[in-house]
């Protein structure tokens, strides 16, 4: 039995190297010309802005987290204008279909997402130099560029480069906020604006499906990659199997990848299609996992791509469900700098009409600190990567001043701390020697 448990790690490892080194030796895609779908403009943008040496991605690095930027970067992103005046065009069209970019071949989508962080990093770099300039719609009219590319196109093949446009517009939007004096009319432009564009859909499962399917493709083109499969599969299979194997086409050998692979992610799509809170899904893709992991240990002709195929569904769902809670943040935390623009102050608490964090289904722990407040997931432990917390700067330290409960007739600090009142929603008074910030739960 310990020999059998072993060959089925071995078949697993081994083949998910096997196409994984295919992957990357495929040859490049062949962009149809198609001059009505935004994602060969997109595709275009991107491979044509100048790829940063060294240095000037050091330089690029230290601006997105603050720093001032230097004429280095001021050069490369100019550099990089003409490609964002591509994706500016590409935006507007109706038709997005990345399935007739990427199904030409493996290595363009590899390289696609090197080249998309590059494309992004200048983009956000450009929302901050305006920033800086006090053009601050202008910086989030960049941002706002970057969401609504990610959430353009619904193909067989998600954009993919969504996520890093996304993650690099929440950090820019972040980053912009903490500089602006808030500003009510500004504000409430861009929250309208924002929540306006849809969110990358959770594309996961079809990825992983067209990936594969990519991949086995690529395999079968190739008699050397081919010959790779055939021993590592036979190599830790019984006598029966491996007289079989010697019978079986190149197509059925990759049928029996493709299936037990497909039936895997099929299961995984219908626990994400469940409409299950966070944790019980990312639960019960654990336990299909583990359930998986036991039948190739039994049978390792089972196993095949299945084990790996989970794997990335489930860190795929978790890093997803942190992004939208990411989003949810940022939007929550718009409304909290729309009342300090309004009030001059931040709010006491958050409303109860405000997202939630969707990783605990609960509304966000609300700290004000002495440099602006953090919105964090609820102290728990939760599955994946556990807790999700953003900072928020705020240019106006007065700001933070919290008004005491006998100001507004609320009851004394001795009652707001206790447990009924907590459930009633009022704020919380922060630990005991956790001087100049107050936490605020609803």
């Amino acid at each position: 039995m310990k020999d059998r448990n072993e060959a089925g790690v071995k078949i697993v490892m081994g083949i998910y190297s096997l196409l994984l080194s295919s992957a990357l030796a495929a040859p490049a895609a062949v962009s149809p010309p198609d001059p009505n779908n935004a994602a060969l403009l997109y595709y275009q943008a991107i491979m044509a802005c100048p790829k940063p040496d060294s240095a000037t991605e050091n330089l690029l690095h230290r601006v997105l987290s603050g720093a001032e930027p230097d004429q280095a970067v001021k050069r490369y992103v100019e550099g990089c204008k003409e490609s964002i005046c591509l994706m500016e065009a590409a935006v507007r069209m109706p038709a997005c279909d990345w399935n007739r970019v990427l199904s030409s071949g493996q290595r363009s989508r590899f390289e696609l997402s090197i080249r998309g962080r590059d494309f992004a990093s200048a983009v956000a770099a450009d929302a901050h130099i305006q920033t800086l300039a006090g053009d601050y719609r202008p910086a989030m009219a960049q941002c706002l560029l970057m969401c609504r590319v990610a959430g353009h196109g619904h193909s067989e093949y998600p954009n993919p480069v969504a996520k890093t446009l996304e993650s690099a517009a929440y950090r820019a939007i972040r980053h912009i906020l903490g500089l602006m004096r808030p500003d009510v009319q500004t504000l409430t432009w861009f929250r309208h604006e924002l929540t306006s564009i849809p969110p990358a859909p959770l594309g996961f499962p079809e990825a992983v499906k067209a990936d594969m399917e990519g991949i086995l493709q690529s395999i079968k083109g190739n008699d050397r990659n081919m010959a790779q499969l055939r021993d590592e599969v036979s190599r830790h299979a019984d006598e029966s199997m491996r007289t079989q194997m010697k019978q079986m086409t190149d197509e059925q050998v990759l049928g029996l990848v493709r299936q037990s692979q497909v039936e895997s992610v099929e299961k995984g799509r219908r626990i994400l299609e469940s409409d299950l809170p966070y944790e019980e899904a990312y639960e019960q893709l654990k336990k299909l996992e583990e359930k998986i992991r036991e039948q190739a240990r039994e049978d390792t002709s089972v196993a095949l791509l299945q084990v790996t195929a989970m794997q990335r569904i489930s860190q795929a769902y978790a890093d997803w469900v942190r992004h939208k809670a990411s989003l949810q943040a940022l939007q929550t935390a718009l409304e909290l700098y729309i009342e300090a623009a309004r009030t001059g102050r931040l709010p006491r608490r958050l409303s109860m009409d405000w997202p939630r964090d969707p990783l605990t289904g609960e509304d966000f722990d609300y700290e004000v600190t002495k440099t602006g407040f953090i919105l964090r997931s609820q102290d728990r432990d939760i599955p994946g990567d556990g807790r999700m917390s953003l900072e928020f700067g705020i240019c106006d330290p007065n700001m933070t001043k919290q008004v005491e409960p006998w100001e507004t007739g609320e009851p004394d600090a001795a009652t707001i701390a206790s447990p009924a009142a907590d459930e009633a929603g009022s704020p919380t008074q922060s630990v005991p020697g956790a001087r100049n910030k107050v936490q605020y739960r609803d």
